[in-house]
């Protein structure tokens, strides 16, 4: 190859490789590209489109809400012999659920897991269960946590919970007995453990034929006079059974000329109970990340770049509310134990979302608000 032809070919691959670092160049600038340096359309307009019909949109967010109620039933104040018996935990999946539902039992004061159960099928219950943790004599205030997953999928749906009081009557004893025969050897924990069943069965036979004896005796009582009678009554559990959402979508938008800028479905919320019962927010798990430039307040007094969300009780059937009087605030990512809803035996009522957004805030994006409904028992 002659000097001029190598000059050439060198001159040829400078170039390629100029090309190729700028193509580079190029394709990493914009993978990369953050959010301030792209370009936004000054066309656009903040809100939603005009002539989206809002009842249309409603009725869209009611069918998903109404899709995802959960139903179920827990007894409120379940009983254990001693921390490695069973309890009459009462947990229920009513059959016209059309959900599988997972349980799981937490301790209020230290969080820790000390149940959770399997997948329960429609028109399936625990009765009674073992704890899977092994708790001392007490009463413990405890949070049951009913999760809702998809019957043919198995995709988590949603979570909503109650408020229980669980009661260990009795201290779990181990007693390891040593008792040394003739040869100075120890006998076996086997052989020792056979004598003390055979004792207890003893004594639990001769109490129950004394106890019956007791109870089954009877005697004639004279016209004109008096006698005794034993009357023996049981405690039934307090099952408490109630229908609440686990899915809850929105939209939010300064477009709305009211005061409140969110369009709600209605959430409603049914006690099944013959107990009244209160509704609370425990906690509210808050997402905004997407949100660029974009805080949370927790009140309505929302500034420029803030939005907030809260709950409001239903005043008038059916008409998603247009103030913000009277709402209560979702904290960010904070626990609250806000009672949003009190219910009478069997009763319904409804809560709608809403909401302010400060004019700066972008609208072409979403964000997650997650607050657990916690039901309990009132007195």
């Amino acid at each position: 190859m002659s000097k001029r032809s190598k000059k050439i070919w060198a001159v040829v691959g400078v170039f390629l490789l100029l090309l190729l670092i700028a193509a580079s160049y190029f394709y990493l600038s914009h993978k990369y590209m953050k959010d301030d340096d792209l370009e936004y359309d000054d066309n656009a307009m903040t809100g939603i489109l005009p002539g989206v019909d809002i009842d249309e949109r409603r009725k869209e967010l009611q069918e998903i809400v109404d899709r995802n109620m959960i139903a179920f039933s827990v007894n409120t104040s379940p009983v254990f012999l001693n921390g490695t018996s069973k309890g009459n935990l009462l947990i229920e999946n009513p059959g016209n659920n059309e959900k599988l539902l997972k349980a799981s039992i937490t301790i209020d004061k230290t969080e820790e897991e000390v149940y959770a159960s399997k997948y329960l099928k429609p028109g399936t219950y625990i009765e009674n269960a073992k704890l899977d943790k092994v708790l001392k004599k007490g009463r413990y205030n405890a949070t049951v946590h009913i999760s809702a997953y998809d019957e043919e999928t198995a995709e988590y749906i949603g979570q909503t919970g109650a408020q229980v009081v669980l009661t260990v009557q009795n201290e779990l004893f181990l007693c390891y007995i040593h008792t040394m025969n003739r040869r100075g050897e120890e006998l076996s924990m086997k052989k020792t453990s056979m004598l003390l069943t055979f004792v207890l069965s003893i004594s639990m036979i001769f109490s129950t034929a004394v106890y019956a004896a007791d109870t089954t005796a009877t005697k004639d009582i004279p016209i004109g006079g008096s006698g005794e009678m034993e009357m023996v009554g049981s405690i039934e559990p307090t099952v408490l059974s109630v229908t609440m959402p686990s899915v809850v979508p929105f939209n939010i938008s300064n477009s709305l000329t009211t005061e409140n800028k969110v369009i709600s479905p209605r959430i409603k919320m049914k006690n099944n109970s013959n107990i009244p019962v209160s509704i609370v927010v425990s906690y509210t798990k808050v997402d905004i990340s997407k949100l660029r430039n974009t805080t949370w307040c927790n009140d309505a007094n929302v500034g420029p770049n803030q939005i907030a969300i809260g709950l409001k009780k239903e005043e008038v059937k059916d008409e998603m509310p247009t103030s913000l009087s009277q709402a209560q605030w979702l904290w960010y990512n904070q626990w609250q134990y806000m009672e949003v809803l009190a219910l009478g035996a069997n009763q319904e009522d409804a809560l709608y979302v809403v909401g302010a957004m400060g004019q700066d805030v972008m609208e072409d994006t979403t964000f997650n608000v997650t607050p657990t409904f916690i039901v309990s028992r009132t007195y």
